[in-house]
């Protein structure tokens, strides 16, 4: 929509575009006075340190905590057996605050301590012993989709999480229409948000109600989630945003840290500190989403896109968070780029034993977009059009409507 479109409204008469606003968080940064979950401190206050397996497929024998709980200065050490038992999650329900049967990759949480300082819970970690029978792991797409593959949950056939299909309009026939037909396969990796902050909470009972004290960028969704995790009335929960030293959307509320803060506090009957080092931010973060991402596309000879399909698989990791919307995401909205007449898409999520993965500035889109828009630079070279004049040629316009897929 072109500037001077009348139908816009002045940006006169706007009250923030085109105006110097002040950031209302600008004065606490630069000064120092804002409150990032480190600079928490209550009265009687316990650092947390996590126990994570070091394998990524392995049922759980027995876990022995005796010589950790002894130790000086530990005020409570917590497994899977001293949580609700319910597993939770933002769309699938696969993931327990603490292992409870098996672990699923390099880095799922075992066991969690509570005591007076960070170094002495990170020591009485090390003292808890925990017997595990080694499984097979499937660790890529193709060994998760293998016939006969080990399965990631035994509830999930094939190790597919998700799947979500789509057709709008008549692809065949557009193909068949087609004068040029170009395809290829593109593959995208796991990225790491690596924000300087990593995600932490400080979490405080007060008779039946926990507050979490959380840097994460959905405190209401992460409140529903962690209810549940908790086994708890979402009136009993309150979730207060600290300060963000960085999201990009790994802090989504995906992920164990805060549940088992809760766990920790309650069961010591004192306010608790989780923060995750950075190598836990590696382990246990929820990176981007690797995706192979296979493209058709047809055209006239003249550059007019006549049809597209695609068929991605995407690596979810060992549990699920945010990956069934950014697979949803990167399936179809880059369709709202060109006036595609008709699209066919079939995406899956499939299970692995690796660390789970999540939202990444973009949430599908980056990977997808990186993917299709080779595509169209391969069909530039064959049509012999210009890169830019072929994408410009088939932009949407100024009225268009884009039907959505069945279902939406």
């Amino acid at each position: 929509m072109s500037p001077l479109d009348p139908r816009l409204p002045s940006v006169a008469s706007l009250l923030v575009v085109g105006k110097d606003v002040p950031r209302t968080d600008a004065i606490p940064k630069v000064t120092g006075t804002a409150q990032y979950v480190a600079d928490l401190h209550f009265p009687g206050m316990l650092h947390a340190a996590v126990l994570r397996s070091p394998h990524p497929h392995a049922r759980i024998v027995s876990i022995d905590v005796s010589a950790a709980a002894a130790m000086p200065g530990v005020k409570v050490v917590v497994t899977g057996d001293d949580t609700a038992k319910r597993k939770w999650g933002a769309f699938r329900p696969d993931l327990y605050p603490l292992a409870i049967g098996k672990v699923r990759y390099v880095g799922d949480e075992v066991a969690a301590v509570a005591a007076t300082d960070p170094e002495q819970a990170r020591a009485a970690v090390d003292r808890i012993a925990v017997q595990y029978e080694v499984l097979p792991a499937v660790l890529s797409l193709d060994q998760a989709l293998a016939q006969d593959a080990v399965l990631v949950h035994d509830d999930a056939a094939g190790n597919v999480a998700h799947q979500f299909s789509f057709e709008r309009g008549n692809v065949d026939a557009g193909f068949k229409a087609s004068d040029v037909v170009v395809e290829g396969t593109w593959e995208s990796v796991r990225q790491w948000h690596t924000a300087l902050e990593t995600i932490g909470c400080v979490a405080k009972w007060d008779n039946h109600r926990v507050t979490m004290w959380c840097n994460t960028q959905t405190p209401f969704l992460a409140r529903g989630r962690y209810s549940i995790a908790l086994g708890l009335p979402e009136s009993q929960v309150r979730v207060i945003q600290t300060e963000v030293g960085g999201g990009f959307g790994g802090k989504s509320g995906d992920d164990n840290a805060s549940v088992i803060c809760a766990l920790l506090a309650r069961r010591s009957g004192r306010p608790v500190k989780l923060i995750h080092t950075r190598e836990e931010e590696f382990l246990a973060s929820h990176p981007r989403m690797p995706m192979r991402y296979w493209v058709r596309l047809g055209f006239r000879k003249d550059g007019r896109i006549m049809a597209k399909e695609i068929k991605m698989w995407a690596d979810n990791g060992a549990y699920t968070g945010k990956s069934q919307a950014i697979l949803g995401a990167a399936s179809v909205r880059h369709d709202a780029l060109y006036k595609y007449p008709c699209v066919r898409g079939n995406s899956t999520l499939v299970y692995t034993n690796l660390v789970p993965t999540g939202a990444f500035r973009g949430f599908g889109n980056p990977s997808a977009d990186w993917a299709v828009e080779q595509a169209w630079d391969l069909a530039a070279e064959k049509l012999h059009i210009d890169v830019p004049d072929l994408l410009r040629m088939n932009a949407v316009d100024l009225g268009i409507i884009l039907a959505l897929p069945a279902g939406g």
